[in-house]
């Protein structure tokens, strides 16, 4: 069975978690952490947004250092708007995996900022579970809830 016919129906799973907790999140506590080391509430739905982004980062370069790309986190303005970019960013990285050999999915990756390791895996299929699956919504749920 090749990488994407056993990744993309956990991922769907994963989306629809990720879409539940999104949902959740409500609006105008952007300020609100969990405690002082968290993100906020503007932030990490944000970055639940953005796991299907570092999911195709980490398929097609093996290199990805964020923070020499000045990239800019995504902060939540509204529920709606988070919820928008989590569907773009997961339906471009359906349409691109639907389309990947497994020899993209074989290949070491790394996650760099300001070329310091930020995370590493031994195969890019690895990164595929880890950002969707474990850095999703488990944390999220925790954090909404209180």
């Amino acid at each position: 069975m090749r990488y994407r016919e056993l990744l993309l129906p956990e991922l769907e799973v994963e989306f629809d978690n990720v879409r539940k907790t999104l949902a959740r999140v409500p609006d105008g506590r952007n300020e609100f952490r969990p405690d002082e080391k968290s993100y906020s509430l503007s932030e990490l739905p944000g970055h639940l947004a953005e796991m299907p982004m570092f999911v195709q980062l980490a398929l097609t370069s093996p290199d990805v250092d964020l923070g020499a790309q000045g990239f800019e986190p995504l902060v939540m303005d509204s529920r709606q708007l988070v919820l928008a970019a989590f569907e773009e960013r997961a339906a471009k990285l359906v349409a691109f995996m639907r389309n990947t050999s497994d020899e993209t999915f074989e290949k070491q990756c790394e996650l760099l900022w300001d070329d310091e390791p930020h995370a590493a895996s031994p195969d890019a299929a690895c990164s595929v579970l880890a950002a969707v699956g474990d850095c999703g919504p488990r944390y999220a749920v925790w954090t909404f809830s209180r």
